[in-house]
């Protein structure tokens, strides 16, 4: 076990890593995570490393010391209300992660079983819902200097039309993501807890009450630096969503397109 006094951020009681897909409420979570007293949850730390240097930064956290020396974005202050070595030493240290950016998906399988580390699953049940954010949060991170998260107190993206190519690409790789992400949560063999997006929008009490369960650390009042960027009525976001949505009709998603009449629609 490292020295607590070279590792200040080694956790007292364990691990957790946040499995995720893009635009399904991330960064929100993370940054609410940070505000509880006894909690460390770093950002992405395995994105643009080599697969070595990603076998390196996962040895750094499981160490307790700080992973942004192999992957400075690590510590970002979009996610920390304040420095993570002001804090005391947490009871629980986790990450985030996307596994399309894991070079050696089966060794940081096992990394994470070695070390019972709590996996959570963060998804979007409305796959639809999911590849329009993910349009919609690629071009405001165009217009705003690399930023995706719309932070708290600024108005959300424009609204503009789709082309239905472009919609069909990014549904279908979403689609495919997140059925990798549902055999890599199903085959660990380790404590697991599946949340959804919808939830936290919802009740979102509610989840970070499981979320707290499940980490088995006291129930605390948090809440997320960053607001939703695409509206939940995707009428009103993208000009063109009827015509996108006719393509789909009579197929599995056109249910999750979830639009009204156009008739009910105020003029």
């Amino acid at each position: 076990m490292p020295d607590p006094i070279m590792a200040p951020r080694l956790p007292r009681q364990g691990y957790f890593v946040i499995l995720f897909e893009a635009r399904t409420g991330i960064s929100y979570v993370v940054s609410a995570l940070n505000q509880h007293s006894q909690v460390l949850c770093y950002p992405e730390i395995l994105p643009s490393l080599s697969k070595d240097d990603q076998a390196r930064a996962i040895g750094e956290f499981f160490a307790g010391r700080p992973v942004e020396a192999v992957a400075p974005w690590a510590f970002n202050w979009d996610f920390f209300p304040s420095h993570p070595d002001q804090k005391p030493r947490p009871t629980l240290a986790g990450f985030k992660t996307q596994l399309e950016y894991v070079h050696d998906q089966e060794f940081l399988r096992e990394q994470l079983e070695r070390a019972c580390v709590r996996l959570i699953r963060l998804r979007r049940r409305n796959p639809v819902k999911l590849a329009v954010s993910m349009i919609r949060g690629e071009r405001y991170s165009q217009e705003h200097g690399g930023r995706w998260n719309v932070p708290a107190g600024l108005p959300p993206g424009d609204i503009f039309p789709i082309s239905q190519g472009l919609f069909d690409r990014v549904l279908r790789e979403r689609m495919a993501e997140s059925s990798n992400c549902d055999r890599f949560f199903a085959a660990y063999d380790g404590p697991r807890l599946d949340v959804c997006y919808e939830d936290l929008i919802s009740n979102h009490d509610h989840l970070f009450m499981r979320l707290f369960e499940f980490l088995e650390v006291p129930v605390e009042s948090v809440s997320g630096l960053f607001r939703k960027n695409t509206d939940d009525k995707l009428w009103e976001v993208v000009t063109n969503i009827y015509e996108i949505a006719k393509a789909y009709r009579g197929s599995p998603l056109a249910d999750w397109f979830d639009l009204p009449d156009r008739g009910s629609l105020p003029e």
